[in-house]
Formats: C-alpha cells, structure tokens, sequence
C-alpha cells in the first residue's frame, strides 16, 4: 500500500513513462514526412511522447531526490479550487468550440489572456503580452511546422 507522496510520486511517474513510451511508439506508426514536410504524420505524437516521458522521468527523479518524511501534511484541496478549475474546465470546452466560430487566433488569444487572469495574474499589459506570445508560438507551431490549417473564423 502506498503510504505517502513520495511513493505516489514515484508509482505515478513509472505510469507516465510507460504511457509515455506507448504513446511515443503508436505516434511512431504514423507513417514518414512526404515531400517537402519536415515532420510528417508522425512527428508531433512523437514530440508529445519524448515531452512526457521526459517530464515523467523528472518527476521520478525529484521524488526520489525527496527527503520527505512519513508524516508530512497532505495538501488539502477546498472546495473554492474545485470550483476554480472546473469553470477553468467549462472555458476551454467553449474555447475548443469558439475555434471554428471566431477563428484560432482570437479565441487563443482570449482563453490564454482569460486564463492567465485567472491564475492570478493582474497586470494588464503582461497579460495582452503572455497571451499574444502563446497565441504567436502555437501558430507558429502547428501553421509553420506542421501545415496544419488553422481555422480562421468570420473575425480573422
């Protein structure tokens, strides 16, 4: 039986290796870049499973490094935050449908701007300028590296 974070920590990110690593394999069977594409099918599922596998195997390697003790307080999680991240939730579902309304440039803009106010961040000019540069690099991503279309909505 697991008995504290630590341990969690540890079982969790061998999970996430192994999702990792199956994730990584079945991007692999994609098939290879046609002509004149740097990547192909397969390289962003591929990108995603190395990402993964190499966040899962920090998270091993800080549990590990921990030198927490058994009676350490578990963090309590209030009803507040809860409610927090499931409006956070019911965003992005509206952000995911607002795609093919307003287009990918606007409604990125405006779930990264909202989201960043909603973490905490106050400064409206930091905010404009984070979610200007999210929205900028994920295009950028996925219009410039991948091909992919990205729609573009009756505003863009």
């Amino acid at each position: 039986m697991i008995k504290n974070r630590k341990q969690v920590d540890i079982v969790a990110s061998l999970i996430m290796m192994a999702f990792a690593a199956a994730y990584y394999y079945v991007g692999s069977q994609l098939g290879a870049p046609h002509s004149g594409e740097p990547l192909g099918p397969a390289g962003f599922p591929k990108l995603l499973g190395f990402v993964y596998g190499a966040l899962a195997l920090v998270t091993l390697i800080l549990a590990l490094a921990n030198k927490a003790k058994d009676g350490e307080k578990k963090p309590k999680l209030t009803g507040k935050d809860m409610l927090s991240l499931f409006l956070l939730a019911v965003l992005f579902v509206i952000y995911c449908f607002g795609i093919d309304y307003i287009g990918y440039a606007v409604s990125t803009f405006i779930f990264a701007g909202f989201s960043f106010w909603w973490m905490g961040a106050r400064k409206p000019v930091q905010i404009v300028i984070v979610a200007l540069c999210v929205t900028v690099f994920i295009y950028l991503v996925f219009g410039t590296i991948f091909r992919a279309d990205l729609p573009s909505g009756i505003l863009i």
